[in-house]
């Protein structure tokens, strides 16, 4: 019968495990790799927070070289559950200090002995303090040994579930480890190949494809070369015997059926999911307009208060959703920047608990990460509430770390009264932000951002009225077109930005 394979029989009284251990290639790794060694014999390190908040730690690889467990003295469940995280989940290991917390203490530790773990999802990042500077090279070493070489022929219960979470499928925990449970046959916690393909099966099973697969399947079992040309051909697509092959070849998972040239219920399930039958046509996953058109007339990727991990009222303030933000090709982020301690403007959500990350830290990491996933225009939204000595500050970072890549001035050679278009302000900064506006006697986040040419003009005339220096408009363009006065007026005009 497709699908089924004979498994060897393990041997009793832990005979054949040395062979076991021969085949599977993350053991060869663990005898072989001397980064991965010193993780499984642990290490103790101290977990930071805060310059105030640092916690000693001891962080060990366990024997499926997957999981890393940071032992702690709590109890809760919740923090069980924080206690371990999977090689699988790191999006990356930064070394040095990369993250927000290691750069406030800059100084007052060695860079060379820090390292961060930054996850994929909305885990919070890891940030760590080694005991060497050897000690943090071996971990961020091993982490991205193992990620790289953690691709054998079988699948650990965690790796299952990381692979689901990484794929958007949610299951219930129980339903998860019955199911888990059922494939592995062999009972020794790891589905192999063709454990692997029951799993899937059993995933992905959808009656209503099991239908189409039964009225087209002449034996009613499997669909050969022809039942899938009859399909292809009913449905308008290239039905070739050749075509009908190459997609055996391409979606089948089991073996037996591949050699034989037929699909399975599971390989066609797995056709009929794939980016080949996605209704977006995959020739537009990349950029495929023409990208020539005033800035205007695309819709944006944008990000709104991006700075938050979590909800607005309590939740953190960090550089981390910036990068996430960027690497999934977001094109406008918003900076909400206030005055801060020490002449330097934070960003954070005003009168409410959020906590703050410094302008400048976000502003170096926008630098980093900007152009990573697109080249095309980075827009920086700035909801503006500081005093016009730190915008002035504002301005000597915005000039300071983005350097070239800033817009500044109007671009040569294009009609001053149009907008630029994306082609053409490929791998700039534009910064977006509101024309000059009046101290109003009571002020909100929305009212004290900005007001129209009428209103500062009539505001002049009013005896007692406030304008503010004209630095505060500093930081963002000013139209040299009258009729540009939409939101993004700001990308035109002669530059205003001041570092006096």
């Amino acid at each position: 019968m497709l699908g089924n394979r004979k498994k060897a029989a393990a041997a009793k009284n832990g005979a054949g495990t040395s062979e076991s251990k021969a085949i599977d290639p993350l053991r060869n790794l663990v005898q072989e790799d001397e980064d991965v060694k010193r993780m499984l014999q642990g290490s103790s390190m101290v977990k930071v927070r805060s310059p105030r908040w640092q916690k000693r730690r001891t962080l060990k690889l366990m024997g499926d070289g997957v999981t890393v467990w940071c032992q702690s003295h709590k109890t809760s469940s919740w923090a069980k559950e924080q206690q371990s995280f999977s090689v699988m989940e790191v999006e990356c290991v930064r070394e040095g200090c990369q993250s927000e917390t290691l750069r406030q203490m800059v100084g007052s530790v060695p860079e060379q002995r820090c390292l961060t773990v930054v996850f994929k999802g909305p885990r919070k990042s890891l940030d760590l303090l080694c005991q060497s500077q050897e000690e943090a090279q071996h971990w961020a070493r091993g982490i991205r040994t193992l990620q790289g070489r953690n691709h054998d022929d079988k699948m650990s219960y965690d790796e299952v579930q990381t692979l689901l979470r990484m794929i958007n499928i949610d299951l219930n925990e129980q339903y998860a480890r019955s199911l888990f449970q059922k494939c592995d046959q062999s009972a020794d916690g790891r589905l192999d190949h063709g454990e692997i393909e029951v799993f899937c099966r059993e995933l992905l099973r959808r009656p209503e494809l099991d239908a189409v697969f039964i009225r087209y399947s002449a034996n009613g079992c499997v669909l050969s070369t022809v039942d899938l040309r009859d399909f292809l051909k009913d449905q308008g697509e290239d039905a070739s015997v050749t075509h009908a092959q190459s997609l055996i070849l391409t979606y089948e998972l089991n073996d037996t059926a591949q050699k034989n040239q037929f699909m399975t219920p599971n390989g066609f399930t797995m056709y009929m999911l794939s980016k080949e039958n996605c209704v977006l046509n995959p020739e537009h996953a990349r950029v495929y307009q023409d990208m020539k058109y005033p800035l205007a007339h695309y819709f944006i990727s944008s990000s709104h208060n991006t700075y938050l991990t979590k909800d607005q009222l309590t939740g953190a303030s960090s550089t981390e959703p910036y990068i996430r933000a960027l690497n999934h090709g977001c094109r406008c982020v918003e900076l909400d920047c206030w005055d801060g301690d020490k002449g330097e403007p934070v960003i954070y959500h005003g009168h409410t608990l959020t906590s703050k990350v410094l302008f400048v830290e976000v502003i170096e990491t926008i630098n980093e990460y900007a152009f990573k996933a697109s080249p095309f225009p980075l827009i920086l939204s700035l909801e503006n509430h500081c005093s016009v000595e730190q915008q002035t500050v504002m301005a000597q970072h915005l000039r300071s770390i983005l350097g070239d890549k800033l817009l500044t001035k109007p671009l040569n050679d294009l009609d001053p009264n149009s907008l630029p278009s994306p082609e053409d302000l490929k791998g700039k900064i534009l910064v977006k932000g509101k024309k000059e506006h009046v101290v109003a006697e009571s002020s909100s986040s929305s009212s004290d951002l900005s007001c129209s040419d009428e209103e500062v003009s009539s505001a002049e005339a009013r005896p007692g009225s406030k304008k503010e220096d004209q630095k505060v408009g500093q930081l963002a363009f000013v139209p040299t077109a009258a009729a540009l006065t939409n939101s993004w007026c700001n990308v035109m005009g002669s530059c205003q930005v001041c570092l006096s």
